[in-house]
């Protein structure tokens, strides 16, 4: 009784716990917060990704549409030369030094699969195909094309809302070079561009600044002595030396071949009040545009099959299947003159005069529907002295007949049409480190 009465007055004299209990339960508890916060940490990270996730698929779902009306509502057959393209508008792409399996990296372009070690190479792997340009013509099939304009006859410069069932349509891709070393760094950001520029020549304006009518107006236009700037057609449109950022020079037989300057096309996105209004997708890690060759080379590797614009791709082995490609592949990656030319696998033709001396100077291949006016227009655009000699009713060279293919004075830079044409769009979210790819293809081959 003696025991039992004093085990019970020890236990009375006990008010509170151990140290090594009190320890004992901050050690549990700081276990169980970090294991809730840690799963805090991960459904967070997986609802940013998820969100990310919906939003650039929602994004490339967008611009995907977009891109797919312009296709089918271009107003000129993809024919080059053809009797169309003199009157109805026109259709140019634009393939940028950048490809798949060839980077800008230390000012110059690099082989991709050569250079895997390299990490400049590997800090850009997410990058793909993103300096190409796409410019063309399209009429509405729905509701009319709007955009702003400043009437001349307003004093007070109020800009107003026109409509047009056509318009310039042009989408290209503007790297911000925050770093100003002409290479994409992580931390810079790609943005993928559409401006719409209606047609309607029965406008009037009083700018004479190329630069400050586009900032203000959405209306396609071309400048003229004066000086001055009037209103395009879609004839007017069907000259290159028309249409938005191609070099217009003021002595015509010098001018021609009235090349897309990039450095005017990149720096022309809407700024100001209005900016941003023109931006499609930010985030961009590839705007890449491919035409289809019907006999271009393909080959088996791993059991897959690979084309010109996969990484490592050599000619051993190859055969002629057709694939979507780069314009000017073959030349691009040094295959130089080969026994079968694929369709675009060269060079553009010395005649269109966007050949080898555009492309190494940074201009780009250039597809383009052409328009056949060059051939009588009075000018001497191959300077050999005779002016439209392939249009003049002579047999200037005695070979092949009166005004044969041999007599004109320009070609098109490729004397393929398009049957086919591959957009892949690319974005990246970096703060989630979410990368999403779509791609669309669109035949011009009639039904």
């Amino acid at each position: 009784m003696y025991n039992v009465q004093r085990i019970m007055n020890r236990m009375s004299e006990r008010r509170g716990i151990t140290l090594i209990e009190l320890l004992i339960s901050v050690v549990l508890s700081t276990v169980i917060l970090l294991v809730m916060v840690r799963a805090f940490k991960v459904a967070s990270e997986q609802m940013t990704k998820g969100r990310a996730t919906i939003e650039m698929a929602s994004q490339l779902r967008n611009a995907a549409e977009t891109l797919r009306s312009d296709l089918e509502n271009v107003t000129v057959p993809l024919r080059p030369n053809s009797i169309e393209a003199s009157t109805n508008g026109y259709f140019t792409i634009v393939e940028g030094p950048v490809m798949d399996n060839r980077q800008r990296i230390g000012g110059g372009m690099v082989d991709v699969a050569a250079n895997l070690n390299n990490p400049l190479v590997a800090g850009t792997s997410y990058l793909g195909d993103y300096d190409d340009i796409l410019a063309m013509t399209v009429r509405s099939s729905g509701r009319p094309f709007r955009g702003r304009w400043i009437d001349p006859n307003d004093p007070a410069g109020v800009a107003t809302v026109v409509e047009s069932y056509v318009a310039e349509v042009i989408w290209w891709v503007k790297h911000n070079d925050v770093i100003a070393d002409n290479e994409v760094q992580y931390a810079e950001n790609l943005t993928l561009h559409r401006r719409v520029l209606l047609v309607r020549p029965d406008l009037t304006t009083s700018f004479t600044n190329m630069n400050d009518f586009y900032a203000h107006n959405d209306l396609a236009a071309r400048p003229v002595a004066g000086p001055g700037i009037v209103m395009n057609s879609l004839a007017d449109l069907a000259k290159r030396e028309n249409r938005f950022a191609h070099i217009r020079r003021a002595t015509p037989n010098l001018g021609f071949p009235h090349e897309i300057d990039p450095g005017i096309i990149f720096n022309r996105q809407l700024q100001g009040e209005r900016q941003g209004e023109d931006i499609v997708l930010t985030g961009v890690a590839a705007f890449d545009v491919k035409v289809f060759s019907p006999n271009c080379w393909i080959k088996e590797f791993a059991e897959q099959v690979i084309d010109p614009a996969d990484p490592g791709f050599g000619l051993l082995g190859t055969q002629s299947e057709g694939a979507y490609v780069d314009l000017g592949f073959a030349q691009a990656m040094g295959f130089g003159i080969v026994p079968i030319e694929p369709w675009f696998s060269q060079y553009p033709e010395p005649k269109s005069k966007l050949d080898l001396d555009f492309v190494l100077n940074g201009i780009g291949r250039t597809w383009c529907t052409w328009s056949p006016h060059y051939e009588y227009d009075g000018i001497d655009q191959d300077g050999d002295g005779l002016i439209d000699q392939g249009t003049d009713g002579v047999d200037n060279n005695n070979f092949g007949g009166v005004d044969d293919e041999a007599e004109r004075e320009t070609l098109p830079p490729y004397p393929h049409p398009i049957r086919s044409l591959q957009v892949t769009f690319r974005l990246i979210e970096k703060n989630s480190g979410q990368v999403r790819q779509q791609t669309i293809r669109h035949s011009f081959v009639p039904e």
